[in-house]
């Protein structure tokens, strides 16, 4: 029988990609302000480009996110248990292996997770599709409202990084003004890009916390918290 999988270092893996996005990003945020020229050691890198490393920074964490949902989601169809000895109720019994996992999942023999993609984007079809091979959907349907809101608008901004379309634009447009308690008449500023909205501090939906300054870091400690919801210690 095969060895049952861990989320161990799913969970650890995940959490140092947040916190290596984190170094990157804090050591260009003094220069993302308007009217700050360069970095002491760096060669110039104005605050436009400043503001693309943190845009950056922040499209690297979204992908770890969606990669340590699918992690935990296939881990649990094979027996997984979390770090706390948590494990969902299997409602079709426990997968052989990842690969078989894999398999079940997307309902094809030769499905390889390697050379094939799922997407984990749209949270209400994370939890559909959890009730189908977990009790109730948990822990995937324990993911309040709210939060899942704030996912799916990070997945909007994450794809203004990686995207000109206009569609992105417009998506991402409509997310900043949202986050800037702006009327959809209103207009952002010229030029309005990722890393002004990640640099700007939090005016709506999240809690005051004085170690949150900016939308950057509200993200951040939502994925942590995330985190503890699918893989708790």
């Amino acid at each position: 029988m095969p060895r049952t999988p861990t989320l161990i270092s799913v969970r650890h893996d995940f959490l140092w990609a947040l916190q290596s996005s984190e170094k990157l990003a804090s050591g260009v945020l003094e220069c993302a302000e308007e009217g700050y020229d360069n970095i002491q050691g760096w060669e110039l890198l104005f605050p436009a480009q400043a503001r693309r490393v943190i845009a950056l920074s922040f499209m690297t964490a979204v992908g770890a996110w969606e990669e340590f949902v699918q992690a935990c989601f296939i881990r649990y169809m094979a027996g997984a248990q979390a770090p706390s000895g948590y494990a969902p109720h299997s409602r079709i019994g426990r997968c052989e292996t990842l690969a078989h996992a894999g398999q079940v999942l997307t309902r094809k023999s030769k499905f390889d997770f390697e050379r094939s993609f799922l997407s984990w984007v749209a949270w209400s079809e994370v939890v559909d599709r959890a009730k189908i091979y977990f009790g109730s959907g948990r822990p995937f349907s324990d993911v309040d409202i709210p939060s899942q809101q704030r996912l799916q608008d990070a997945f909007t901004i994450r794809n203004r990084v990686a995207h000109s379309s206009d569609k992105c634009r417009a998506d991402f447009v409509a997310v900043a003004k949202r986050h800037l308690r702006l009327t959809p008449q209103q207009k952002l500023k010229q030029g309005y890009d990722v890393g002004r909205l990640l640099i700007a501090a939090p005016v709506i939906y999240f809690q005051p916390d004085p170690d949150i300054t900016t939308y950057f870091t509200a993200y951040f400690a939502l994925f942590r918290r995330l985190a503890d919801v699918l893989a708790p210690t």
